[in-house]
């Protein structure tokens, strides 16, 4: 708060006072020469005159604190709301506000607790930032029809093209949310105090999300993110990044006891781990080297953190003369560094084609623990489905834990928000793969067998292998005539180190295909060697 004048605060307590605490009367007042206001017995608030409604400056609003507003009308000539005009008036319900308002200042009313809904109308073109927080009441946010700046869905708060999602009311009750399509930014605390959301689908056109305090959402208990997003992703309901480097948010209602934190994590957002209700157990790998101000604050069942690293990574990652303290809500937790990961979870009944019998249980469980390949669907890994020349190149990328990029992007066909576009330019940079020509490189074609063997052994090379010098050793494949030149050598090597293997009829298919499953088992063994 800005300091004032001694008179300025003999005048700001003279308007405060001017209100008493309990409106057995009419009482009323000034906000400026051109706006009175006056409080009827009831508790509603009349707001006469023209222009701005707000508190003279440096002055507080008459109305802060106000525990008998019950409700507010306003003359059709006043234009605008001033910032913090109504906070903390606990008791308004409702709110009728001037067809002509065009702003609503910042926080104008944060924490009317009893606020239950509010019409924004046709004029308005401008809210503040945080103009409903705290209002824990409010069932919804509707706009008239003919406002061209806001729009509502629902009760839901969007700009006019439903573009960004503003606010979601912190009273809505719903088993499932699902954000719709045309959203591209959630706001900053667009679900603040949204205690009554159970699961929350994000679609991939969504390219950014505000700062949002997770822990609010209580009764969340998954978060679910589309498989075409090239920004964020999701697992067993946790939000990550699309490359899952960052832990971005543990949902407070997570349904599990443990949560083993995949090895692409290098980093865990603040209040990531916040406030949860059943988690009792987190494993954390070594992989893992910032954590944010109280990433793994005030959750109520946990009692055990499992870290890989040692005693002084962990004290970097979480210092004790730092935010790890008893005001972050991290007491009576044991820490186990120095921890391995025993028992590690089972693939998730949710991916209902991956059957524990099939022959590429473990290769497919490995691929999914790791995110180096995704499911297609939250529900189906799709492990009989050729995989594409982009998807096994992100695969190699995540392998090698996404080293960064130096140079530009050179394929036309290789869009710069594509979720493989690292990757690419990365494997085309340290010359682990090349195009089908020096522009283009087809990321979505099913990558031959050939392909792949020539894309694994320039790896190894690049990883400083010698690779294949003269050994006179051929293949025994009765198709191998039919291995292109350029991936005789590839193939050779690949076999020999028990990478790719031939089929029981003694053949190698060069130009075959390769499944999603195949993919997983061949990166298993290219990762134990």
């Amino acid at each position: 708060m800005k300091k004032r004048t001694l008179s300025a605060f003999l005048a700001a307590s003279m308007l405060i006072m001017a209100v008493p605490a309990m409106a057995a009367e009419p009482v009323s007042g000034e906000l400026s020469e051109e706006v009175t206001w006056t409080i009827d017995e009831n508790g509603l608030l009349t707001i006469e005159g023209s222009g701005a409604a707000e508190a003279q400056t440096g002055m507080e609003s008459p109305f802060k604190n106000n525990k008998d507003i019950t409700g507010i009308v306003m003359d059709e000539h006043i234009t605008a709301i001033g910032d913090r005009l109504f906070e903390g008036c606990t008791a308004l319900v409702s709110v009728d506000l001037s067809e002509n308002v065009e702003r609503i200042g910042d926080f104008a009313f944060s924490g009317c607790t009893s606020l239950l809904g509010i019409e924004l109308n046709e004029s308005l073109g401008s809210l503040g930032r945080d103009a409903f927080s705290g209002c824990t009441a409010l069932q919804s946010i509707d706009v008239d029809a003919e406002n061209a700046t806001f729009t509502s869905e629902d009760g839901v708060l969007y700009d006019d093209d439903k573009s960004e999602l503003i606010r979601f009311p912190s009273a809505k009750i719903v088993e499932s949310f699902a954000v719709p399509y045309s959203v591209v930014q959630i706001d900053d605390h667009a679900f603040e105090d949204c205690a009554h959301i159970g699961a929350m689908d994000i679609p991939g056109s969504v390219s950014s999300i505000g700062a949002q305090p997770w822990y609010y959402l209580s009764e969340l208990k998954e978060i679910n993110v589309g498989q075409d997003s090239t920004i964020f992703s999701s697992k067993d309901g946790v939000l990550y990044d699309k490359e899952k480097r960052t832990l971005i948010s543990v949902p407070p209602a997570y349904n599990a006891e443990e949560l083993y934190i995949p090895e692409t994590v290098r980093e865990i957002a603040p209040g990531a781990i916040c406030m949860t209700k059943k988690l009792k157990k987190i494993y954390v790998p070594a992989s893992v080297k910032t954590a944010g101000m109280d990433a793994f604050s005030d959750n109520f069942a946990l009692t055990d953190i499992y870290y890989e690293g040692s005693d002084a990574e962990w004290a970097v990652l979480y210092p004790e003369d730092g935010f790890y303290s008893t005001n972050s809500g991290v007491v009576n937790i044991d820490i186990h560094t120095n921890a391995r990961v025993i028992e590690e979870p089972e693939i998730k009944a949710e991916y209902v084609d991956i059957p524990a019998d099939a022959w590429y249980y473990e290769y497919v469980k490995f691929a999914i623990d790791t995110g180096i390949i995704d499911g297609i669907t939250e529900t189906e890994f799709r492990p009989d489905e050729d995989i594409t020349r982009a998807a096994f190149i992100t695969a190699v990328y995540r392998l090698e834990n996404m080293p960064e990029i130096n140079t530009e992007n050179k394929f036309g066909d290789v869009a710069d928000d594509a979720y493989y576009r690292d990757a690419v330019v990365w494997g085309s940079e340290n010359g682990i793969i090349n195009g089908v020509s020096d522009t283009e490189f087809e990321p979505d074609e099913r990558i031959t067998r050939e392909q792949l063997a020539t894309m694994i052994y320039r790896y190894v090379r690049f990883k400083g292998e010698p690779g294949l010098t003269g050994s006179g050793i051929g293949l025994d494949y009765i198709d191998a005539d039919s291995i292109s030149e350029y991936a005789y050598e590839p193939v050779l090597w690949c076999s020999m180190n028990e990478i790719i293997g031939g089929f029981d009829d003694g053949t190698v298919r060069p130009q075959g295909n390769t499944t999603r499953a195949q993919a997983a088992a061949i990166l298993m063994r290219l990762n134990e060697r």
